[in-house]
């Protein structure tokens, strides 16, 4: 054989396995990863420490965790956002990339007005902003997850996840202890309180840039032959019923509005005109194909949200007890969090130190996730589920102690770590359990889809009370009714674990 006829030499197998993790595609998911980290603190505990600086009242920044309910019934539209083909932008950037785009373009815009309001003088418009970040957000989320499957090959599917979960932990990273060390900074050398947080969310609304390169970059995934379509009447329509929705919002606190009212209410009338000769003008169109589109959606929202619901019941005999033990098995870690950087603000802490503290812990989050990886491979599903119970019903006594000692850094930094590091292997165990239970391959991912939807709901409506419990009852209470808020998840899981509902075969793949 001669020298041109010799083999290459392979690289060795773990070289092999790290470069994957740099290839474009693989990149580029890490860029949309940043994109849909960014609004998830701006709408949730990054505007709580705005609004506590601004003088909100502490039951009011409670109810808006509420914002967050996009992300538990984002499942509800995905079915629409999946079949439906935006007008000139799908010609322009794809099925996917056009609807990416147009959300992200959203995005720069809600986030950036959202920082323009004033928490004092307009509490419901920048509720109804927030809203619209979480829900705008929410969309890009399914958009993003659904590129990164599509886009990809499989072997690059592992690295692609784990690209998107860093960049996605860096968007945080910035948007929570970034945000607080610079609104620390600002505030020392001078800055009002009404000049700080809109320069903070400018800036990130800029951010999301770098998920408009990730997807300018990213190549449109083939689509497939017998994928649904609904012309750009349905998007245009959609479109249509968010605007007089938000505009009925709006018109109930018209005094938002002083002298502007009667141009906004133009605008309104305007988009709605727009809207009726946009389904005037693709009536024909729509007419040629109506039974077809309509058995097209109808089947599209059958297979996304009730196919698979039946299935999950199917499978599993204790179904009811597993989907409360979803809901309720973080409920009392999220609790005790969410109200953490009011408290820290209320205790006497800056928020240079704070956001310094939020650095650390969720860089404690991380190894705690990994730390959680090695519990289910050494204990099994079951174990590493009582294990991490347990752990974050201990941890919320370190803000308990925290609130007797009163602002001591090094007790905060000790009580963030801990928390941080039991969360991080509850979320870890958490995952775990949702993937073992998605048995069916053929519904795996809507039926991930619909139980991450439900892991939301303690973040969004159980917490929202979490601000008038803490005014009635003080902060050393509060951490205890939180520890306490977590037996009923321990509670089901000792009578579902007693059935055999949780078995250890379903998740061999976390053991491997």
């Amino acid at each position: 054989m001669t020298s041109q006829q010799q083999p290459s030499p392979r690289l060795p197998r773990w070289i092999s396995a790290a470069l994957v993790y740099f290839q474009p595609k693989v990149l580029y998911v890490a860029l949309l990863g940043f994109s849909s980290g960014l609004p998830l603190a701006l709408t949730g505990s990054t505007l709580q420490a705005w609004m506590n600086r601004a003088g909100v009242d502490l039951t009011t920044i409670g109810l808006f965790a509420l914002v967050g309910l996009p992300y538990s019934l984002k499942f509800v539209w995905a079915p629409l956002v999946d079949a439906t083909r935006l007008p000139l932008l799908t010609r322009m950037f794809g099925r996917r990339r056009g609807w990416l785009i147009a959300t992200q373009v959203a995005l720069v815009a809600a986030i950036f007005f959202l920082g323009g309001i004033d928490p004092i003088a307009a509490p419901m418009l920048l509720a109804v902003l927030a809203l619209s970040v979480a829900f705008i957000s929410a969309t890009q989320d399914i958009l993003v997850d659904t590129l990164r499957i599509e886009a990809l090959e499989d072997t690059q599917q592992a690295a692609g996840v784990a690209n998107y979960v860093a960049a996605y932990r860096a968007a945080m990273l910035l948007t929570t202890s970034g945000a607080l060390i610079v609104a620390g900074h600002l505030s020392s050398a001078g800055w009002l309180v009404s000049d700080i947080w809109p320069a903070i969310y400018m800036g990130a609304a800029a951010a999301v840039g770098v998920g408009m390169l990730g997807t300018l970059l990213m190549p449109e995934p083939d689509v497939p032959k017998d994928a649904p379509y609904l012309s750009g009447t349905s998007a245009i329509l959609f479109i249509g019923v968010l605007v007089i929705a938000i505009a009925g919002l709006f018109y109930l606190r018209a005094t938002v509005f002083a002298g502007y009212g009667r141009y906004f209410t133009l605008l309104v009338l305007g988009l709605l005109s727009i809207t009726a000769l946009g389904l005037y003008g693709m009536r024909g169109k729509q007419n040629a194909s109506q039974h077809a589109t309509k058995i097209a959606l109808g089947n599209q929202l059958q297979d996304a949200v009730v196919t698979p619901f039946v299935n999950f019941a199917q499978e599993h005999k204790y179904w009811l007890g597993l989907l409360f033990l979803v809901i309720l098995f973080k409920f009392g870690d999220t609790f005790a969090g969410s109200l953490f950087t009011p408290f820290g603000q209320r205790l006497g802490f800056s928020d240079d130190q704070l956001g310094w503290a939020v650095g650390y812990g969720i860089l404690a989050t991380i190894g705690g996730g990994f730390l959680g990886a090695y519990i289910l491979r050494w204990r099994g599903l079951l174990a590493a589920m009582w294990i991490a119970g347990i752990v974050q019903l201990i941890s919320n006594f370190g803000y308990f102690t925290l609130a007797l000692i009163g602002p001591n850094e090094a007790a905060l930094l000790i009580a963030v770590l801990v928390e941080n590091i039991m969360g991080g292997i509850g979320t870890t165990i958490f995952i775990a359990l949702i993937s073992a239970l998605c048995r069916s391959k053929l519904y795996t991912a809507s039926q991930f889809a619909l139980l991450t939807a439900l892991s939301a709901v303690p973040r969004t409506l159980l917490v929202a009370p979490a601000g008038a419990v803490a005014t009635v009852t003080g902060w050393p209470v509060f951490f205890l009714l939180s520890a306490v808020a977590a037996l009923p998840g321990l509670a089901l899981l000792w009578w579902l674990g007693s059935r055999g509902a949780i078995k250890e075969k379903e998740i061999e793949a976390s053991r491997s």
